[in-house]
């Protein structure tokens, strides 16, 4: 501790006080005191090159400082360092600066320069976080370690809780067991670190969703019919999610009382069963789906399984097909239980291989699946599978997202070794994670819940009946099936509930189970040369998992890009779906870490890792973390990009790419220039932090070719300056020149060239139209409507307002209209009107990269006469609509296709040294098909 005799000295001096004693693995201990208010205790903030890298609250009591005067002696603190600046002090060996802020009013309270990191003596590891508490191990090199030493947990990066290293057989490791506090069990994402007091520890994190309650599972499914029980399940939302969903489209009052009883029995759970009520499966002529349960026995865990796929919503039709392997409890009679329920029933004992091989062939969809009796189901979990044979090319098998009844994962996709051990990634993490909730190609799918079409199935043969009884059967179906060229493909928005081991127990020495060793080494014999160099068991798993792809892009935006909301969204997902068909792996990272609900989904549903809070919460720990894993760095807006650059030169080797969408400082000169302004002090600010940007990456992407040799004159480079691709999807649309009615313009009104666009529109050319005498409305599309400009609303000019789909406004109205005035890069509006062939009159601005041509296969203009003359003309002539039309189309379908767009990219991917030309071309058949909507 600090001497009493330093610390009056100390207090003499400064009003705000703060220091630190000592560093001690991952925790910085010290003290905070004002004088002026001695009951004040200040949010203590550790910063340290430049950024926080922990905080706690000064609330401890310590004794020196009561007999130093520094008021009742309550101001010491405990904060954790974050785990990113421990591991760069272990690599660069070197002492820190650590200042100590007031979190609240932003003070500096005093620095010291400490040494953190060195070599650690110890290791902690984290096995699991659960109701009952968070267990693992710590270990060291040398005998370090004693059971008197002090395992702390910190959630969130504040104490939580401690207790004691417990003895193992291993002189050199120890473990724990630590209950958790109550405060940790609130339903919410915790991120739990651990360390050892005393030692400088490397210590292990994991996010986890605690459950809200430590109610035993049983006892929840016995006072489910209590007020409060049923909503404490850590299933809950799962279920009322399906209830939900099946409500909105159920009017009869029978399958009304049908769902209603299954969503009873889920919730009740399987356990200690002894009524069954009479269930009703939908009667499907046919089916596109088969699901083939197999069982023996276990009646109580299928009569569950079932009922939850009678209340999990899916709007594509299914048949459930139960394979009875001689089964001698209730099972021999429930199809008198469960209404247009599917039975067939072994004559012998065949086993699980055989009794799915026969559920099979019983099948009547387009597509197979294999569920587990010992399962849950979730709202969509059928949906969400074929949704991938949909938007995937040479799609042979999908698998689950499968969790445990506390809703930890247990598997998101499978991964085999060089030495021909199958692991279940993610298993024992978080469900919520977000590198385990994207959709990937895997080594192989488990078979508890696996969705295989009935080509692929044929063309395999079914599984393998050298794999009889079970195990191993769904990883080699697997790899029979890439063998084939199809693919295997992991979904995680297909969740289901797995209550592993029920079914076969867990012993590996007797019954069923004894066929896992058995049928490991059939499995390594046959596929050694398929399995040998994909890697040591458990080395870079977060590598491995995607070794399907050949190049890594961590991609940086504000935000999610929100499809449909704006042309910057759309142009994001594109250029994603570009590299997708290049072979990337792309990571997102938001600076604002928000999980946007369904856009966040739709990037996933791509195959998108979106990285997100509680997760990760800094943008630097990140590239600290995961920085050296990445080929190339995509980065979208210049205020994005000034912000990283540094963070990402000193923790990447990787290429950047930036695409600044548009030069913003000729943006704001012209709206100033259009607005009659002469300073120009904000948009040269704003050329100096662009210029610097775009001189301090590898490659500088622009969708307008008009601003390269803007760029080029300020940057001194021409070569690393490049077209960025912009797709368009074809909706050419057939309606006809007649059955349209009325002009239309679409933007958000959060962008200022827009409005300034439509309000010049309104004042100068609307007034020219009504003398015409022609009655030609004006419908305005777009989002955030400033107040003034919904009140000058009338019968010729109709607000409109938001739209969920852009088919609503260009299969209705007879031409698009873009005014700007002001504006940079190329306008996604004016695009879209090309897409669906709904022929335009725009601006010079507006027209500017299109590749539109005046009277070829556009109107520009730009005085009020010349706007009002062009819309007559193309409201009232139908052969200049079509001329118009028509080759606005050809333009599309030359310039804005996906196969030009991918060969453009490739070009900028050649440039920065990543070699695409390897790539085979059905990957641009697999990106040009996620056409994936919300």
């Amino acid at each position: 501790m600090f001497a009493a005799k330093n610390l009056l000295n100390f207090r003499r001096k400064h009003r705000k006080i703060a220091h630190i004693d000592c560093v001690a693995g991952s925790l910085v201990k010290g003290w905070a005191f004002d004088r002026q208010n001695s009951d004040y205790q200040p949010l203590v903030q550790v910063w340290c090159d430049g950024r926080m890298v922990g905080e706690g609250v000064a609330d401890e009591f310590r004794q020196d400082l009561k007999d130093a005067g520094y008021g009742d002696g309550a101001h010491g603190f405990t904060v954790s360092l974050n785990q990113s600046i421990l591991n760069q002090s272990v690599l660069d060996q070197q002492q820190r600066l650590l200042t100590l802020i007031d979190g609240n009013t932003g003070i500096n309270m005093g620095a010291n320069e400490c040494s953190i990191g060195g070599e650690y003596s110890s290791r902690a590891k984290i096995l699991g976080v659960s109701a009952t508490g968070i267990t693992g191990t710590v270990s060291s090199d040398v005998a370090q370690l004693a059971v008197s030493d002090t395992v702390c947990v910190f959630m969130d990066d504040d104490f939580a809780c401690s207790g004691r290293c417990l003895s193992t057989a291993n002189a050199l490791e120890f473990r724990y067991d630590i209950p958790l506090p109550p405060e940790a069990f609130d339903g919410k994402s915790h991120r739990f670190v651990v360390s050892v007091a005393g030692h400088n520890t490397y210590c292990d994190e994991h996010t986890v969703s605690m459950p809200a309650v430590r109610l035993p599972s049983e006892q929840l499914g016995a006072g489910s019919k209590h007020r409060g029980y049923a909503s404490r399940a850590v299933l809950a939302s799962y279920r009322y999610e399906s209830l939900r969903a099946n409500l909105r489209s159920i009017t009869d009052q029978k399958q009304i009382e049908n769902l209603n009883t299954a969503h009873d029995l889920v919730v009740e759970g399987a356990r200690a069963r002894k009524q069954y009520p009479d269930l009703s499966l939908p009667r499907v002529e046919k089916p596109t789906v088969s699901v083939v349960v197999p069982v023996y026995n276990q009646f109580a865990l299928t009569y569950h399984c079932i009922a939850s796929c009678i209340l999990a919503a899916n709007k594509v039709s299914y048949e459930l097909i139960v394979v009875d392997d001689c089964s001698t409890d209730e099972t021999a009679l429930i199809e008198e239980k469960i209404e247009n329920l599917q039975v067939i029933r072994n004559e012998k004992n065949c086993g699980f291989v055989r009794s799915c091989n026969r559920g099979a062939a019983a099948a009547a969809g387009e597509f197979i699946v294999f569920l587990n009796n010992d399962t849950e189901v979730t709202s969509g979990w059928i949906d969400e599978l074929v949704n991938v044979f949909t938007e995937y090319d040479s799609v042979g098998a999908v698998g689950s997202k499968l969790i445990y009844p506390d809703g930890v994962l247990q598997d998101a996709g499978g991964v085999v070794w060089d030495n021909g051990l199958p692991w279940n990634a993610g298993n024992g993490g978080s469900s919520e994670d977000p590198q385990y909730n994207y959709t990937r190609d895997v080594d192989y799918l488990t078979g508890a819940s696996l969705m295989v079409s009935q080509k692929a199935w044929t063309h395999a043969g079914g599984f393998d009946e050298c794999y009889v009884p079970a195990y191993y059967e769904d990883t080699d179906l697997s790899f029979r099936l890439r063998d084939l060229g199809y693919r295997t493909i992991y979904c995680p928005l297909s969740t289901v509930v797995h209550f592993e081991g029920q079914s076969n127990g867990t012993d590996t020495a007797s019954g069923v189970k004894q066929y896992q060793i058995t049928n490991a080494e059939t499995f390594k014999k046959r596929w050694q040369s398929a399995f040998e160099g994909l890697g040591k068991e458990g080395v870079d798993l977060h590598l491995n998992k995607d070794r399907a792809r050949q190049f890594r892009v961590l991609m940086i935006d504000h935000a999610f890009p929100c499809e449909g909301l704006d042309a910057g969204s759309y142009a994001a997902i594109q250029e994603i779906k570009l590299m997708i068909a290049l072979g990337c792996k792309i990571t997102f990272v938001p600076q604002n870490f928000a999980h946007l609900g369904m856009y966040t989904e739709i990037l996933q549903r791509m195959g998108v890792e979106c990285v997100y809070s509680p997760f990760c919460t800094s943008m630097e720990d990140f590239l600290v973390q995961r920085g050296a894993e990445f080929d190339a760095v995509y980065i979208t807006r210049y205020g994005v990009a000034e912000k990283v650059l540094p963070a990402i030169r000193e923790n990447c080797s990787a290429k950047i790419l930036f695409n600044n969408a548009d030069l913003h400082f000729l943006r704001e000169m012209r709206a100033a220039e259009a607005a009659g302004e002469t300073d120009m002090t904000g948009p040269l600010q704003t050329r100096e932090r662009e210029v610097w940007v775009m001189k301090n990456v590898d490659a500088v992407l622009s969708y307008n070719e008009t601003e390269h040799s803007i760029i080029s004159m300020h940057t001194k480079r021409s070569d690393n300056i490049f077209k960025c691709p912009w797709v368009l999807q074809n909706r050419y649309s057939q309606i006809d020149f007649s059955s349209r009615k009325g002009i239309a313009f679409l933007g958000g009104f959060g962008h200022p060239p827009n409005r300034e666009g439509v309000e010049y529109f309104i004042e100068n050319v609307v007034p020219l139209l009504r003398e015409t005498g022609i009655n030609i409305p004006l419908h305005i599309y777009g989002s955030s409507f400033p107040e003034e400009l919904t009140e000058i609303a009338s019968e010729d000019i109709i607000v409109e307002g938001f739209v969920e789909s852009l088919d609503t406004l260009f299969n209705q109205r007879r031409v698009f209209i873009a005014p700007l005035l002001s504006g940079a890069g190329i306008k996604g509006k004016v695009l879209d009107s090309m897409a669906y062939g709904v022929p335009s009159v725009l601006t010079p601005v507006a027209a500017e990269a299109t590749g539109l041509r005046d009277g070829v296969s556009a109107l520009i203009v730009e005085t009020p006469e010349q706007w009002a003359n062009a819309i007559v003309q193309l409201y009232t002539d139908e052969k200049s609509w079509t001329d118009l039309r028509e080759a606005a189309n050809d333009l599309v379908q030359e310039r804005y296709s996906f196969d030009s767009g991918v060969a453009r990219m490739a070009e900028i991917f050649s440039f920065i040294g990543l070699d695409v030309d390897g790539i085979q071309n059905h990957q641009s058949n697999i990106a040009a098909s996620l056409n994936v909507a919300a």
